[in-house]
């Protein structure tokens, strides 16, 4: 399941459950269509979320550079991600691009 919703300016994007296979794509469509309305600003909430596949990793790569495309300044952070997810936003180099906390 992924919540959706506005704070403070920011698209909080809030799954929960393993980010794998039908949950994918979910979350791919939720960020395209929350870019293609013209948001910026993301707040992703991983703080349900055990796990994540290279498909959502690989959406989240697409987003950045996309973004960074029309935008010098990047509003992206994650928050509540458990130790093994901010691992894998180390080793591909996320951790650049989004603010973890």
């Amino acid at each position: 399941m992924i919540t959706e919703f506005e704070e403070n300016g920011w698209r909080v994007i809030q799954p929960s459950g393993n980010i794998q296979e039908d949950l994918s794509e979910k979350f791919r469509l939720t960020i395209k269509n929350l870019m293609d309305q013209g948001c910026q600003k993301f707040r992703f909430d991983f703080s349900n979320v055990q796990d994540i596949n290279a498909e959502a990793l690989s959406v989240l790569i697409i987003m950045t550079k996309k973004l960074s495309e029309t935008n010098n300044e990047l509003n992206l952070e994650v928050i509540g991600a458990n130790q093994n997810i901010e691992n894998l936003f180390r080793v591909i180099h996320l951790d650049e691009f989004f603010k973890m906390s």
